[in-house]
């Protein structure tokens, strides 16, 4: 059965840009956009009509092959520090983030 990760990124007006993996790791993303590719994790990408809320979805075939994905990415330096990147560029932004599966468990709110 499907698994899917939802990030939901408010920013405060649409002159406000939302931070990127390759923003300040373009090497990591190239990885992670390859290792999301490999295991067959999809994402999509909607904005709401305000252009405020961008909602992210990614898609694996099940939850063991999106654990073995995420697993996998942290064996790299640069993962927890993308992350850590992203997330503080999200904080001074104003930005507010939502991460949960779609088994109801939330990973992250800011």
């Amino acid at each position: 059965m499907a698994y899917t990760i939802t990030t939901t990124m408010t920013r405060p007006n649409t002159g406000v840009e939302l931070p990127k993996i390759a923003d300040s790791h373009s090497d990591h993303d190239t990885v992670w956009r390859t290792k999301y590719a490999e295991a067959g994790v999809t994402k999509s990408y909607t904005w709401d009509a305000a252009e405020l809320v961008l909602t992210i979805e990614a898609e694996s075939p099940d939850k063991a092959t999106y654990d073995t994905l995420i697993d996998d990415l942290e064996t790299y330096s640069d993962e927890a520090a993308s992350r850590a990147a992203v997330k503080a560029s999200c904080i001074s932004a104003g930005i507010s983030v939502r991460i949960f599966d779609s088994e109801g468990t939330e990973f992250a709110n800011f």
